[in-house]
């Protein structure tokens, strides 16, 4: 097994890669204020473009989480991030609609593989011991630089240059970490972190896709990035189209919530270890129904301040994301084909959540106004909160081991 100072440094590096890599898919979401008059775009258009990159995204997560089990992680790892950042500078050069779509859906297929492919990495080069917190401080990066740094750098940037520039600026930094990464990661078969596995077999993975867990985490999954998106696509647009204030407002608002989506959990991840995985995910899918409805306070507006704490307060997304999307599913097979069960989690929840109801939504806000996507956001955290009742995680006194639990 690896050293506690290598352990620290690849969480460290881990937590900015994905911050980076969360930031690019973010970028057009916050963006949108900008491009969509700038391109004669629509509601519905501005949904495609989410969706497209979340149909890429869901193409490849589960084949090459997947592959990454069977070849290694850096092997799939650093090509996807090279690939990212190139995809991501390239959304800054388009000039129509139509080319923007095809370049967010290969940036979607190169963004696919890496989540599942550095949570399996970070899961095999952790202690027992630090496994789930180290698994919560990378993922926290998303929220940290993509939702809560990433709405206001970009709006600001925007602002001062325009769209186009922001696009460069938050490409660069993921060929940075492509390169550190290259040279400072250890793959995990090299250090014997897989001794005590074998390798994994066709069998495994049907396995995968016949464990119980596996199904309820990617429809608990595709509840949330359902919230996910349809909250931050259409709530920047809410905020300057319909509540009348300005881009940098509604970066502030959004970025508030980001960083309560850090806060609020990652305390309660923590809490998880006193109330229950189970408990602790239930508490902050209720939570996440009141975030999008905030927004539609109009009283709030005239003291913003107020509008932003509250979406910090109510918004958990690093933890339902930890909890659901990760360690739940994880836990729930063997530690070989852990990739490939995150992937699978994140390939539904991608289809349905990222894919299908940021479209919709567009649909809706053009047949009945911005708020009805905001309306969608919170019915989907509802649902998500009836489908953790079932979710069994294997560290509550209240479950049993749950990886051999498969469909009959």
């Amino acid at each position: 097994m690896f050293n506690r100072r290598y352990e620290l440094g690849l969480v460290a590096l881990l937590f900015v890669a994905w911050g980076t890599v969360f930031l690019d898919r973010m970028t057009l979401s916050f963006l949108a204020p900008y491009i969509k008059p700038d391109l004669g775009l629509d509601d519905a258009q501005i949904g495609k473009l989410n969706s497209v990159l979340a149909l890429g995204w869901a193409a490849s997560t589960f084949l090459f989480g997947a592959l990454s089990d069977k070849i290694g992680r850096k092997p799939v790892l650093i090509p996807s991030l090279i690939a990212a950042a190139g995809l991501t500078a390239a959304s800054g050069m388009v000039e129509t609609y139509e080319s923007l779509l095809i370049v967010r859906g290969l940036l979607g297929v190169a963004e696919g593989p890496i989540l599942a492919t550095m949570s399996a990495l970070i899961s095999e080069s952790s202690s027992d011991r630090t496994r789930s917190n180290n698994i919560a401080i990378v993922l926290s990066a998303g929220t940290i630089i993509g939702l809560a740094i990433a709405p206001v750098l970009v709006t600001q940037v925007a602002s001062t240059y325009d769209w186009h520039v922001a696009f460069y600026l938050a490409g660069a930094p993921v060929l940075i970490v492509a390169a550190l990464m290259a040279f400072f990661v250890v793959e995990p078969r090299k250090q014997g972190a897989y001794h005590h596995h074998h390798e994994p077999t066709l069998k495994d993975f049907r396995n995968v896709l016949m464990t119980r867990n596996i199904w309820i985490c990617s429809i608990a999954g595709s509840c949330f990035l359902s919230w996910l998106y349809l909250f931050n696509s259409f709530g920047p647009l809410y905020i300057t189209e319909v509540q009348q204030q300005d881009p940098r407002t509604a970066g502030m608002v959004m970025g508030m919530s980001g960083a309560g989506g850090v806060v609020t959990g990652f305390i309660l991840v923590w809490a998880s270890g006193i109330v229950g995985r189970k408990a602790a995910a239930l508490m902050m899918a209720i939570a996440a129904i009141f975030t999008p409805l905030t927004l539609m306070v109009v009283p709030l507006y005239d003291t913003v301040w107020l509008l932003a704490l509250l979406v910090f307060i109510t918004n958990c997304s690093l933890g339902i994301t930890t909890l659901v999307i990760v360690v739940a599913a994880s836990e729930s097979v063997p530690r070989a084909t852990a990739a490939a069960a995150i992937g699978m989690t994140s390939m539904f929840a991608e289809i349905i959540g990222a894919t299908i109801m940021p479209s919709v939504g567009g649909q809706m806000a053009n047949s009945f106004g911005l708020e009805a996507p905001l309306y969608m956001a919170s019915a989907s955290a509802a649902v998500m909160a009836v489908v953790i009742l079932f979710l069994k995680f294997s560290r509550d006194k209240e479950s049993q081991p749950v990886a051999n639990t498969t469909i009959a």
